[in-house]
């Protein structure tokens, strides 16, 4: 169900739109009993989450192992993503752009060790002169996370806006450099 909420400036109240949190088994379905390789990324399915490997699973002869893409490689196999970030790096020298470039790459391999389904899908650079960072995301508190990091890296240097979508699941975050 979705969520409304107001919020007032000065003279003017705003309609925001807030998805409503979907538990993890209306997502991906009720926990199951085998185990799961992804024969991609090579990610372990048991006790109801993904793991990067089999180590504390505690693996008994009685269950099947079976072979199939975990949710993110699928998502990356679809071209399909939960959350997408902009960043406008017009006013920013070719050193602090290069610099911002590797400290989303090292969010996005935090994310990553932590839970293998959190991935950076594609970074790139686009417009003229390679002045916009599009990052893809294959969740959306990654995306969130990762504006919050541009904002603390380039503080005092832009503004962040936050867009949830109509979709489920989807945000994108926009950073724009002050002129």
């Amino acid at each position: 169900m979705k969520t409304q909420k107001f919020s007032q400036r000065g003279t003017k109240t705003f309609l925001r739109y807030t998805p409503s949190p979907r538990k993890t088994e209306q997502e991906f379905g009720p926990g199951r009993h085998e185990y799961f390789v992804c024969s991609d990324c090579g990610a372990v399915y048991f006790k109801k989450s993904w793991h990067h490997s089999f180590r504390g699973s505690n693996v008994r002869g009685g269950k099947h192992v079976h072979f199939t893409k975990c949710p993110a490689c699928a998502m990356i196999a679809n071209k399909k993503f939960e959350g997408e970030v902009f960043i406008d790096t017009s006013n920013l020298s070719g050193k602090m752009r290069q610099e911002l470039i590797q400290h989303l790459r090292h969010v996005g391999e935090r994310a990553y060790a932590r839970d293998p389904m959190h991935r950076i899908i594609k970074l790139q650079v686009q417009g003229s002169k390679g002045s916009i960072v599009r990052v893809t995301t294959t969740e959306n508190q990654l995306a969130i996370r990762i504006g919050r990091e541009v904002e603390k890296l380039l503080k005092g240097k832009g503004r962040k806006r936050v867009e949830f979508s109509k979709e489920e699941d989807v945000v994108r975050v926009f950073w724009k450099s002050a002129r």
